[in-house]
């Protein structure tokens, strides 16, 4: 099953970089759980961005967890981005197998929108939408 993990702390705002506070550790944890499930069970994770208030990026390191635990294991991982954007998920552990895809942006620059053609193209290839939290594009 390919499912699209898509959301982000609300409380958290992209341009911080700080320490999660004990209010937002339940949605660190759920997001993270999902992932390690996800490797438990041999589903494919599409995620978007790295961002520590991401819930991909906490998807994927719940994953990464259930790796580390059991090295006789791979997992999938989709990452869509906009063209242009920098590569996320570097330097994820060899046992992860990514498919990086990059979607031309339509719309870019209109103020509060952020990329939605990777949100589109994700919806698209996945089986199941999890969507946790999140903002204008969520």
């Amino acid at each position: 099953m390919k499912i699209f993990v898509l959301g982000s702390i609300p409380t958290y705002k992209w341009s911080e970089d700080r320490d999660l506070s004990e209010q937002e550790l339940p949605f660190v944890r759920a997001a993270h759980d999902v992932g390690y499930e996800a490797a438990r069970r041999g589903h494919t994770l599409i995620v978007s961005v790295d961002h520590p208030a991401s819930a991909d990026a906490h998807t994927v390191a719940g994953l990464v967890k259930y790796l580390a635990e059991h090295p006789d294991r791979t997992a999938d991982v989709v990452v869509n981005r906009s063209e242009g954007a920098p590569a996320a998920f570097g330097g994820l552990p060899d046992s992860v197998r990514v498919q990086r895809n990059f979607h031309t942006e339509i719309g870019a620059g209109v103020k509060g929108t952020g990329s939605l053609i990777p949100n589109l193209a994700s919806l698209e290839m996945c089986d199941i939408a999890l969507i946790i939290g999140g903002g204008v594009t969520v």
